[in-house]
């Protein structure tokens, strides 16, 4: 049987992708301690957009900090703290960041 824990966020493992400026990365569930998910949370200080992307797996953002908006598919949907954001596998997304505003959210990927 596995045992539980805590990990505060500021003992998870930085890392960077040189495609997102302004942002900051920490592993927060590595691949691998539980099958297909892995979590992080990420930082960014506005004002910032992340480059688009997609994914061959299902993703969520649960937005905790701040305000901006999320790219979906075409569409641009406003987001207020506290709230979650559902990325279908495949989609074209992206984040962007208010002016003078942190945004910080965890993202929840099943593989």
């Amino acid at each position: 049987m596995e045992q539980g824990y805590f990990r505060p966020f500021s003992q998870c493992a930085p890392y960077e992708q040189e495609d997102a400026p302004g942002l900051s990365f920490r592993k927060v569930l590595p691949e691998g301690e539980i099958a297909d998910v892995d979590m992080g949370l990420v930082t960014a200080e506005g004002p910032t957009h992340k480059f688009p992307g997609t994914h061959e797996w299902d993703q969520v953002y649960l937005v905790f900090r701040g305000t901006g908006a999320v790219h979906l598919g075409g569409q641009r949907l406003r987001i207020d703290e506290p709230g979650i954001v559902f990325i279908p596998k495949g989609t074209e997304h992206s984040i962007e960041v208010d002016a003078g505003v942190t945004m910080q959210y965890v993202y929840v990927n099943r593989r």
